[in-house]
């Protein structure tokens, strides 16, 4: 069934000004406490990092993960010395 219905069909009337998140909550979707929903928790690897970077001479200068649903960052170690910018915002970021 899609959220959508269960949305309609379990939140009291005259709940509409209640966030998407708000909503989830309500209908049992938010989980582990999470702040961010609508993914599966990503995991910082190679695959995410090679289409998050922007480089330039083979240099990652740039990390991207805005709202990737990333709930720790690990790894980034070997691309910190060229790394201008790096961009975690709207994550469920819980361990560094």
């Amino acid at each position: 069934m899609a959220l959508g219905s269960t949305l309609r069909r379990n939140i009291p009337p005259g709940t509409d000004s209640l966030s998407l998140t708000q909503k989830h909550i309500a209908v049992g979707k938010q989980t582990d406490g999470c702040r961010w929903i609508g993914s599966e928790e990503a995991v910082i690897d190679r695959d995410l990092v090679r289409a998050c970077a922007e480089t330039e001479a083979g240099r990652v200068l740039s990390l991207n993960f805005h709202f990737k649903y990333l709930g720790a960052i690990s790894g980034l170690e070997q691309y910190a010395a060229n790394l201008e910018s790096l961009d975690l915002s709207y994550n469920n970021i819980r361990e560094v």
